[in-house]
């Protein structure tokens, strides 16, 4: 589990503490697992530090979202409040912060995919589980459902990108040794090692994401009235 993912259940669960309540759930059988998304992130890594608002990261980055793939892009000396074409600022606005730039606005985008990357899976799976309820150490309550869940996993994010692969390529090497003859393995240490975190449970953190890039764009469209 991820930092971000921890604090946010770790202070839910002091709050039931307080009041003596004890949720467990487990899951009985898995069933049913697939892909659903694959998103890739590129750009530096406070770009995309969700312990930073969305809002703070918008003064320095312009973000470009094409499908799944997100592109944190450094925004160029008076970016913020420079106006396109179309009379757009802020996340709108071009990527240089001039809308003729096109060359500056291509060059900056492939120099943010060299410098910085993380992928993130989305995993659905339906699976029976089972939940209970103690207050006081009193079991309360009992039941058993089955239940679609998605949880993302994330990569460490890497920097410059890459690392990704190189650090790829060494745990699978220590998991899998020989896998891939003729594949050079790095003897130094990539850091962080890779690994698959969980970091987001049904789109919990995602959707806090959303509702702020709606907040933002309701308060540029307040500004342009």
């Amino acid at each position: 589990m991820t930092p971000m993912l921890y604090d946010v259940f770790s202070d839910d669960i002091e709050n039931l503490e307080k009041n003596g309540l004890r949720i467990d759930f487990r899951p009985i059988k898995v069933h049913n697992a697939r892909i659903k998304d694959v998103w890739v992130d590129y750009g530096p890594h406070e770009a995309f530090d969700t312990y930073l608002s969305l809002q703070e990261r918008l003064v320095d980055y312009y973000y470009n979202i094409v499908y799944c793939i997100r592109l944190a892009v450094p925004k160029g000396p008076g970016a913020t409040e420079t106006p396109d074409r179309g009379g757009r600022t802020g996340m709108a606005a071009d990527l240089e912060g001039d809308a003729t730039s096109v060359t500056g606005s291509l060059r900056r985008g492939m120099g943010s995919m060299v410098r910085g990357v993380q992928y993130k899976v989305d995993v659905e799976f339906d699976a029976d589980m089972a939940y209970a309820v103690f207050k006081d150490d009193e079991h309360i309550h009992y039941e058993e459902g089955e239940q679609t869940i998605v949880l993302r996993f994330s990569t460490p994010h890497y920097s410059p990108s890459p690392n990704l692969a190189q650090a790829y390529l060494k745990k699978e090497n220590e998991v899998m040794p020989g896998l891939r003859p003729g594949y050079v393995v790095p003897d130094e240490d990539i850091d962080p090692p890779f690994e698959w975190r969980v970091s987001d449970i049904d789109y919990l953190l995602f959707q806090n994401e959303c509702r702020e890039i709606q907040s933002i764009i309701e308060q540029n469209r307040g500004k342009r009235s």
